[in-house]
């Protein structure tokens, strides 16, 4: 196999812009596709990641009683309905009445038992995953043509924060 045939099977796709909001690479891909560029030869990738956990309160037992309770309700109204239309003798309010009611009872108890006994930390959070950038990709036999066009509406919106680029093997 001879260098020029290796090229050319090349599978893996090159970068073509770099943004930083994953918001900026789903607008360029939409940019590709009102420029009919066949978008499914299209990538986007998070460069960088990054684990952000950031504290939302303290986990109280009456935090966990309220939560286990609110599941609860659900779960019970749940139950009484299906019950009350299985039913004949019982009406789809009342169980639907008593199903939530018992439902936030033992929600509650099961909560705070889980609370009691499980060794979480004594916060609750919310984890994110953030990325420095997000690269545009292309397979290779089309790079050309997207640097094009993302280079265009680049130049139609100076505002915008796109970084084209070419690899090496494109500009050959």
């Amino acid at each position: 196999m001879n260098g020029s045939a290796a090229s050319e099977e090349r599978l893996e796709p090159l970068r073509v812009a770099t943004v930083p909001t994953y918001d900026e690479a789903a607008d360029a891909i939409e940019w590709l596709s009102s420029a009919r560029f066949p978008i499914e030869r299209a990538t986007i990738v998070a460069r960088d990641l990054k684990l952000v956990e950031r504290v939302v309160g303290t986990r109280t037992r009456r935090r966990a009683a309220a939560d286990g309770a609110g599941t609860g309700v659900v779960v019970g109204a749940g139950v009484g309905i299906l019950l009350g239309l299985l039913s004949e003798d019982v009406g789809v309010v009342g169980t639907l009445a008593w199903g939530a009611i018992l439902g936030a009872a033992l929600g509650a108890l099961l909560a705070l038992a889980l609370h009691a006994w499980s060794e979480r930390r004594p916060f609750e959070s919310v984890q994110t995953l953030d990325a420095a950038y997000y690269d545009v990709l292309v397979e290779e036999r089309v790079a050309a043509e997207a640097v094009g066009i993302l280079t265009e509406w680049a130049v139609k919106d100076p505002a915008r924060r796109l970084e084209t680029r070419l690899a090496d093997a494109v500009l050959s």
